[in-house]
């Protein structure tokens, strides 16, 4: 008896043994890879081939199921136990179908306010025919999908490059497109120390961009100096160019110091009265005691000008070719010219004058010391007189500011 259960302890004992080693063998599997990267499409299928066997895939609770979906990427661990809880392990290998992939290279920005940047895709992997796109800081499409793999005209900014293959799958990878540092140019302008001068003076100043620096006046040549001398009034563009080539431009405006009470012009009638139209014309500020060199000696006067104002005019006597010029261009304001200037508003401006002044000034050979005030019965300099304050402070500053106005 005891030789029996003995043997039967044996036996049973090999079928143990059979039936554990036979579980590789009483089921097969199949996977299935996932199409793109990062997606979740895989699959294991087991078809047993002996019954009553459960299965547990990685770390889950053992079941009858035997379809496992919605796979990613990876590895997995199938464990299949039998009747009798004798457990076996099998790895499978979840791969991707795609192999897309790609480098990319770029240029960034030359200038601030350039739009050249540059990116370019190099295709290291994939399934043709092969689709480039490219999309903004804000994740839309700014290039839809095309055959194309450089983007170019591109600004400062984030940028995402899109690359999809022939199973639709995309792979997407940032890129950021900087720019070279913005120039910032200013420039201190020096005022001309009167009307018609060439002592104007300005210097540039520039923070930003790359360096070396070289600079240019009214788009001439650059140079490397900064500092620009011997200038006239009037409005000059100034450039700067940086290392990277890129090039900023401000506009300046240099002025007459003080209240345009001085001109010096020697021997050059023409540029006397383009001077004079042009304060009168385009910036329309009142000249006061313009002084005009004429052969040795200095000739004063004044003139009612448009409206009754008084203009302080200077030029030498019986030219006609400049009372023409005058007459001319103050349009609406002049009569005839008889020897002297005359304007329609002369009498207008004269009566107003009347009271104040006496005797009434000839326009041309009166010199400003020979003004008198009546109520004084004093000489006056022509300094003097416009600094003379009395009860008729009014009426007087109106007449320093050549205004014949009520």
């Amino acid at each position: 008896m005891k030789k029996k259960i003995y043997l039967l302890i044996i036996f049973l004992n090999t079928i143990v043994t059979y039936y554990g080693l036979s579980q590789n063998i009483n089921f097969d599997v199949q996977s299935n890879d996932v199409t793109c990267k990062e997606a979740k499409n895989g699959s294991i299928i087991i078809i047993p081939k002996f019954k009553r066997l459960e299965f547990a895939l990685n770390n889950n609770a053992f079941s009858t199921n035997t379809s496992y979906i919605n796979l990613s990427e990876g590895e997995y661990n199938l464990y299949s136990k039998d009747s009798l809880g004798i457990i076996n392990k099998t790895t499978i290998t979840i791969k991707v179908k795609s192999k897309l992939d790609f480098t990319t290279s770029f240029k960034d920005i030359t200038c601030s306010s350039y739009q050249n940047g540059e990116i370019n895709v190099q295709v290291v992997n994939g399934d043709p025919p092969l689709l480039f796109g490219l999309k903004d800081q804000t994740n839309n499409f700014i290039e839809n999908f095309s055959s194309s793999n450089n983007f170019n005209k591109l600004k400062e900014g984030a940028y995402t490059v899109v690359v999809k293959d022939a199973l639709n799958c995309t792979l997407e990878k940032n890129i950021t497109i900087k720019s070279s540092p913005k120039i910032n140019l200013n420039a201190i302008s020096t005022p001309v120390t009167m009307l018609g001068a060439n002592d104007g003076k300005i210097v540039m100043n520039v923070i930003g961009g790359i360096s070396p620096y070289v600079f240019s006046i009214n788009q001439k040549d650059f140079t490397n100096n900064s500092t620009f001398t011997n200038l006239s009034d009037g409005n000059y563009i100034l450039s700067v160019k940086d290392g990277n080539g890129c090039i900023e431009n401000i506009s300046v405006y240099i002025s007459t110091n003080g209240d345009f009470s001085r001109i010096v012009i020697k021997d050059d009638r023409d540029k006397f009265i383009s001077l004079i139209m042009k304060e009168i014309e385009n910036n329309n500020k009142r000249l006061k005691n313009i002084k005009h060199y004429y052969n040795g000696t200095w000739i004063g006067g004044l003139v009612c000008g448009a409206g009754g104002t008084i203009i302080s005019l200077v030029v030498p006597i019986s030219t006609a070719a400049v009372i023409t010029q005058i007459t001319s261009t103050l349009s609406g304001t002049t009569s005839t010219i008889v020897g002297n200037l005359k304007f329609k508003e002369e009498i207008k401006c004269r009566k107003k004058l009347k009271q104040y002044l006496n005797p009434i000034p000839d326009i041309f050979n009166t010199n400003w010391s020979d003004i008198q005030l009546p109520q004084e019965g004093k000489t006056w300099t022509e300094k003097q007189y416009f600094k003379y304050k009395n009860e008729k402070d009014t009426i007087l500053m109106r007449i320093q500011n050549y205004g014949c106005d009520n």
